[in-house]
């Protein structure tokens, strides 16, 4: 038996000593040898992670090279050892692989007498290599002296002398543990596969591209088919057709895209009994073994098909349920054309089906927008509009339920609701809409919302009709209230109160005195200053507003102002000593204005004060009598209304 050839990896950049090298080792007339030549270090290495070689040659003096270091940091164990098993050199890749704490306690070891050696195995392979002069290769589980269980895969290379005695034997070694723990969870990972392959309920093919050739086929494909495994991985995607030409022609011209999904909804495919069955397939290219495949999940439609047909035969049975709705619907066709117009339809346009079977949509849409409103429109921008829907299946105004005017071909003004809706074709899209003439409903809303409109006047008549009564009652503050509305107004504007709130501001602010109707004239109307006793009564003037107006339920959001417009930031003001931002925003913007009307206004015990005067007793107040923000408001609408600058704070 001739003896295999030795594999020598050379590292070596001269070419000339590599040369000389091959010419040298050729002289042995015992080995022969081939030799895989790196002309750098970190090449060489590479090139060792991927191929397995009897022998190593390095050039120490490689520019990246670190001279006798490489040995000891090249991370795949090497060590020498002599024919009679003790090891003479080992680097620290060895070192690391066998668990040893050192390279001079590693030569005090004999690999025929050490007994994890032994244990292993290594020990016989390497008495093996001595007997016979060749290279032996292994891989066995062994344990190093720190208790660590790994796998080493190493080559025990003989050395030979000219006359072919063994000098030493070259091992190569390396821990190969996490490479077996990968290839065992892969494995593990493609028996997991496998399951699900085989657990699927749809039937899974793995396809050749080119020749169609079956590669795997699942357990639910045999089922579907009726074949064996056996007699699938002999077939070919084309002998499981009832249309193998179309079958062909579509697997060739499909790009193939790696990892791109591709699904045909309708084939048809035939059984071993030669039923001719309706499928569905999905599939997905890749790669397998380097070659274009695809796997395909095909689907059993049978029950689909029926179904649909059943879906067709009921179409008259809808039919009849779309004639009898009370609300009009209409189907528009892909090209434009009216595929259904109801009965309820006919009511609402004054359209007949008959007609409107013979007129484009566009045409109908057209009659319908009222009068004053048609010169905008044009039928071939209303037909583009349309053609674009029937083609994408967009439109704006899509899903929504809409209220529009309508003009009837008679002339009279409709209100409706319109939901539209598209449905799929294979042409294009068709559209749908539903139309509900709420006229009548209309006419009632606008009537209920005068009826309120008109209460609302009403309630705010009457309020205005309290506050004349007490200005009527304390003539010292005659014209008081306007002027205090109008000014509340502006400023609870610029403070951001929503519009929505400003109604019950207003209202506030109007009947803000009101309580002072439950105090009496000698109190109420007395010229001089009052007494303590007549201040405590004075001040129960809110309290008595509030259990006033409280119980009318659409006074109650305008009850800030007369409950809180006599208490102060600082919390000295009456009648509960709220303080900050717990006084309600309107009563806050609301005190500003209520003192400033009053100390610019003649009263019967003073004479009015100046504009300057009043605007910094107010700056003086920011931030005891006063909110400060609405102050600093307070003072720049003044500002504007006077047309003067504002003094600041």
């Amino acid at each position: 038996m001739t003896k295999p050839a030795m594999q020598i990896l050379m590292i070596e950049d001269n070419e000339l000593d590599a040369l000389l090298l091959e010419e040298i080792l050729s002289q042995d007339t015992l080995n022969s040898f081939e030799f895989t030549l790196s002309e750098r270090l970190d090449s060489g290495l590479e090139t060792l992670h991927r191929h397995e070689f009897d022998a190593i040659l390095l050039d120490l003096g490689l520019p990246d090279s670190q001279g006798l270091e490489t040995f000891v940091k090249v991370h795949i164990g090497i060590l020498s050892i002599t024919k009679d098993g003790q090891i003479t050199d080992v680097n620290t890749a060895a070192l690391q692989t066998l668990g040893s704490p050192s390279a001079e306690a590693t030569k005090n070891i004999n690999l025929l007498t050490f007994p994890p050696l032994i244990e292993a195995g290594i020990s016989a392979d390497f008495q093996d290599c001595v007997e016979s002069a060749r290279p032996v290769s292994a891989e066995h589980p062994y344990v190093t002296k720190w208790g660590k269980s790994i796998i080493v895969k190493y080559q025990l290379t003989p050395v030979l002398s000219p006359g072919g005695k063994i000098i030493l034997v070259q091992a190569i070694m390396e821990d190969i543990t996490e490479r077996k723990r990968a290839e065992e969870t892969l494995h593990e990972s493609e028996q997991q596969y496998r399951e699900l392959f085989e657990m699927e309920s749809d039937a899974l093919f793995l396809i050749d591209n080119q020749a169609g050739q079956i590669l795997e086929a699942n357990g639910a494909g045999s089922q579907l088919y009726g074949y064996s495994r056996a007699e699938l991985l002999r077939m070919k995607n084309t002998d499981l057709s009832a249309e193998p030409e179309k079958t062909q022609s579509v697997t060739q011209a499909t790009p193939i895209i790696v990892e791109n999904l591709i699904t045909i909804p309708l084939r048809w495919h035939r059984k071993k009994d030669g039923t001719v069955f309706p499928i569905e397939i999905t599939g997905r290219f890749f790669l397998h073994d380097g070659r274009p495949v695809h796997i395909a999940a095909i689907r059993d439609i049978t029950e689909r098909k029926r179904a649909e047909e059943i879906l067709h035969e009921s179409e008259e049975r809808f039919r009849t349920l779309i004639e009898q709705s009370s609300e009009g619907i209409a189907l528009v066709g892909e090209a434009g054309n009216i595929l259904e117009w109801n009965r309820a339809m006919e009511q609402i346009t004054d359209i007949l089906q008959t007609k409107a079977a013979h007129l484009p949509v566009w045409d109908i849409q057209l009659q319908m927008i009222p009068s004053e409103y048609r010169s905008l429109h044009s039928a071939d921008s209303i037909k583009t509009l349309f053609s674009k829907a029937l083609q994408t299946g967009n439109l704006p105004q899509l899903g929504k339920r809409l209220e529009v005017e309508i003009q009837t071909t008679s002339g009279e003004r409709k209100t409706v609701t319109q939901t539209i809706f598209t449905i799929k074709t294979a042409g294009g899209y068709r559209i749908g809409s539903i139309v509900l003439d709420i006229t009548e409903r209309k006419h009632a809303e606008e009537a209920l919302q005068q009826a309120n409109q008109n209460l609302r006047l009403s309630y705010d008549a009457t309020i205005e009709g309290w506050s004349n009564a007490l200005d009527l009652r304390d003539k010292e503050t005659e014209g008081h209230t306007q002027r205090v509305i109008d000014l509340t107004m502006e400023l609870a504007r610029e403070m951001g109160i929503s519009e929505a709130d400003w109604i019950h501001v207003r209202r506030g602010a109007l009947l803000h005195d009101i309580g002072k109707m439950g105090v009496p004239d000698h109190i109420l109307l007395k010229p001089d200053e009052l007494t303590d006793e007549e201040w405590q009564i004075m001040r129960q003037h809110p309290v008595y507003a509030y259990n006033l107006l409280s119980r009318i339920d659409f006074l109650r959001p305008a009850l800030d102002i007369p409950r809180y417009h006599h208490e102060k930031w600082d919390g000295f003001g009456y009648p509960d000593g709220l303080k900050g931002e717990q006084i309600p925003l309107a009563a806050r913007i609301f005190a500003i204005v209520d003192v400033w009307d009053a100390l610019i206004s003649d009263r019967p015990y003073r004479k009015a004060w100046s504009e300057k005067k009043a605007l910094d007793y107010i700056c003086k107040q920011s931030g005891q009598y006063f909110d400060p923000k609405i102050v600093e408001k307070f003072l720049k609408l003044i500002s504007k209304k006077t047309n003067t600058p504002s003094s600041g704070m």
